[in-house]
């Protein structure tokens, strides 16, 4: 059954079906004219009718004066009867077996009759239907009335099956001519005489005829002549020659297939079928569409060629039977092959591959291939092949063939090791600057701590014991100096805890009341500096923030550092106190805390009205400016400082301070 479904798939297929149809069905219509065979077949074929026969010659025996022949008597086809004055007086052997309860005589006495009185009226000499029902079945009946000297002789054939047959035909034939009209490509039937007998819609649309060209039933000649000047034909420099050799098929009988470049840029495949009764059948298959997408199909066939040639990995494309149906020039030079290996089994490529390499691995990609197509999966590794690193993939295609991906990562993978050795190096040399600085830390602070604490204990005896202002400034000094290097150490052990993100910071909560507290304790850490800072908090600021919130401590760290940084850069020299008020402006990004600087004037100094110098506010290269910028970073900080306003700002982003 599959294979009758994929040979009736195909168009010519269908159409040598429907002309076999028409055949067959013309010998079933011929056959009907078939001279019936001699009344001899009978007396064999109804050999089970042998007492039936006998009576009936017996009969003929008593009654010399027949109307019939012996042809009537026996005739194999036709039920005869004849009649004078309405009486019957002859019949033949059908007759007979259609009342065969009864004899010849019996029949004849009882003028036993076919049809009625009213049918054998209309009856004449040419050929009449009517349908009887004999022995409980209906068959139609051709009859025809011959009359002859004083009788009236009657024959009827029962053409029952013939008109089933007819109307079989006649409804196949239809539904051919149905079928062929709904077909795609033009097709065209002409007979003997070259005209056309059918056409379907395709071939009317398709070269572009109207009912009236084709209703005065113009010959193939002269549609070909239309044709021409339509430009639907190829182009011909003879087209008298050419139009003589399409119209030769007539004569020759010869099935032919053509190829039609129309002048339009269409192309059609021809093909002729002669019917050996005359006449031809054409079909037209337009196959511009097909052409263009085999041209398509190959241009894409060859720039997926040059595009995976041109790839740096290799590519291996291996079917369900384990066999190679694609791969690329860089596949080849990877692996050093020279032969052809389309079509080669996994098996027999891996041996090839292995004479060059034997330590090779590929145990898991010939698992993987030579499994069944739904077992198969995607996978990746890193393997060697002769002294060369690659890195290999796979995927599964839709149809279950599985496609590999060689790629060679020797280069990358030795930068790779390289840059882990030099993180490797780094890292060991971060540990030793760490160790340092723990150790240099504690060696520098202890005597620190002592040159401090000796310088409080001196201070305080000699302010006591000795006048010398001299002496006191001497140890002032050396307290200032020890404080500073003592921070300065701090700083460097900060800076470090914050390039290696070992630097915690939390939330810490806060009221108006406290917050000057806070910060002042910030500014006393700084007392080895030469200027004092007094912190205050603006009115308004205190009545907004009654209740309590948070900030992060990184905040003091910051504000400790600009601190000190604008200490370099205060326009008044020597001891001299400050006082700093701070407020806090809110919008949608940001928190911002402003410190405006005011000078408490001493007795008989000038009002100053710009206490900051802006030109070099940041020293390049400072500790104090490099641990600024990484809090900043950190905490998404933003620092601005103003000359003009004596004033500094510290942006904290909303959502960073509410985290």
């Amino acid at each position: 059954m599959d294979a009758l479904l994929i040979y009736f798939s195909t168009p010519i297929n269908v159409y040598f079906l429907i002309l076999i149809s028409f055949s067959t069905a013309s010998i079933i219509i011929i056959g009907r004219d078939i001279k019936p065979i001699r009344n001899y077949v009978l007396k064999f074929k109804n050999i089970n009718m042998n007492s039936m026969l006998l009576k009936y010659t017996r009969s003929l025996e008593n009654n010399l004066s027949r109307v019939l022949s012996d042809d009537d008597i026996y005739s194999f086809t036709e039920i005869i009867w004849v009649k004078l004055d309405n009486k019957l007086v002859d019949i033949n052997l059908n007759y007979v077996k259609i009342f065969r309860d009864y004899t010849y005589e019996q029949i004849i006495s009882n003028n036993t009759n076919l049809i009625s009185a009213e049918e054998e009226v209309i009856l004449n000499k040419n050929p009449t239907q009517l349908k009887k029902i004999i022995r409980g079945k209906q068959v139609l009946l051709e009859i025809i009335k011959i009359k002859k000297e004083n009788y009236v002789i009657f024959k009827a054939k029962n053409i029952t099956s013939t008109n089933d047959l007819e109307q079989l035909f006649i409804k196949q034939n239809e539904t051919n001519l149905q079928l062929m009209n709904q077909l795609t490509n033009p097709l065209i039937i002409y007979d003997q005489n070259k005209s056309p007998i059918f056409f379907n819609s395709s071939f009317k649309s398709f070269f572009s005829l109207d009912d009236d060209t084709l209703g005065k039933k113009p010959n193939e000649s002269e549609i070909l002549e239309i044709l021409r000047q339509k430009k639907l034909l190829p182009y011909q420099a003879n087209f008298r020659e050419w139009k003589k050799q399409q119209l030769n098929i007539y004569n020759t009988l010869e099935n032919r297939e053509q190829w039609w470049y129309l002048q339009d840029g269409r192309t059609l495949r021809v093909i002729s079928q002669a019917n050996p009764m005359g006449g031809v059948t054409h079909i037209y298959e337009n196959y511009t569409d097909k052409l263009a997408l085999e041209n398509e199909t190959a241009l894409l066939l060859s720039i997926q060629e040059q595009t995976i040639n041109s790839l740096s990995e290799g590519i291996i494309l291996f079917g369900t039977n384990g066999k190679v149906k694609l791969h690329n020039h860089q596949f080849n030079k990877i692996f050093k092959i020279v032969d052809n290996i389309q079509d080669l089994h996994i098996e027999k490529l891996l041996e090839e591959i292995l004479k060059k390499d034997p330590s090779s691995k590929f145990n898991d990609i010939l698992i993987n291939v030579v499994s069944s197509g739904v077992n198969r999966k995607d996978h990746s590794n890193i393997m060697e092949f002769n002294k060369n690193i690659l890195h290999y993939q796979s995927s599964i295609l839709p149809d279950r063939s599985i496609l590999y991906t060689f790629t060679d990562i020797t280069a990358s993978q030795n930068i790779e090791n390289a840059l882990i050795e030099k993180n490797k190096a780094l890292s060991e040399a971060d540990y030793i600057k760490t160790n340092f600085l723990n150790n240099i830390s504690h060696e520098l602070r202890a005597p620190l701590q002592n040159i401090i604490g000796f310088s409080d204990i001196l201070e305080a005896r000699l302010s006591n014991i000795n006048k010398d202002q001299n002496i006191i400034d001497y140890i002032n000094d050396i307290k200032r100096s020890g404080r500073e290097l003592h921070h300065q150490i701090n700083q460097i052990l900060e800076l470090t805890d914050l390039e290696s993100n070992g630097l915690k910071h939390n939330q810490i909560g806060y009221s108006a009341d406290n917050l000057s507290e806070l910060l002042q304790s910030e500014l006393n850490k700084l007392n080895f500096l030469d200027k004092k800072f007094i912190i205050k908090i603006h009115k308004e600021y205190k009545d907004e923030a009654a209740k309590k919130n948070s900030i992060n401590s990184g905040f003091f760290k910051v504000f400790n550092q600009l601190i000190k940084i604008i200490d370099k850069n205060l326009v008044m020299d020597g001891d001299s106190e400050y006082e700093i008020i701070m407020s806090k402006i809110t919008d949608h990004e940001f928190d911002q805390y402003i410190f405006n600087i005011s000078y408490t004037e001493p007795i008989n100094s000038k009002h100053i009205q710009s206490y900051l110098v802006m030109d070099d506010i940041y020293s390049p290269g400072s500790i104090e400016k490099t641990i600024l910028e990484k809090y900043s970073q950190i905490l998404g900080y933003q620092i601005d400082l103003s000359s003009e306003f004596n004033e500094f700002k510290i942006k904290v982003p909303i959502v960073a301070h509410e985290s």
